[in-house]
């Protein structure tokens, strides 16, 4: 009988401790994304609303290439046009047609 309450005492004091030192721990979960970094720039992404996010990211930065491209396009057009270069204009148009919205 002693034995067991020598065991139980043991038990209980181990558990009370392994708790304490448990709840001692905070267990961090790392951000969704870096909200400080613009999208272009963001690497890492975590849970649901990082995959959100990445997401999100991923067509803002494609969104600005296509802006781009178009813009590009755009005035190169003028100046194949400027130097009468009909097949440069029609490249260009492609290009536009494809990139601008």
């Amino acid at each position: 009988m002693k034995k067991m309450a020598k065991t139980q005492s043991w038990l209980t004091c181990f558990i009370i401790i392994s708790s304490s030192l448990i709840a001692g721990c905070n267990v961090t979960e790392p951000s969704a994304y870096d909200r400080d970094k613009a999208p272009e720039n963001r690497t890492e992404y975590n849970g649901w609303e990082g995959a959100t996010q990445s997401v999100k990211d991923k067509l803002y930065v494609l969104s600005k290439e296509q802006k781009r491209k178009c813009q590009a396009a755009r005035v190169s057009r003028a100046i194949a046009e400027q130097e009468n270069n009909d097949t440069e204009v029609k490249q260009q148009e492609k290009i536009i047609s494809l990139n601008c919205l």
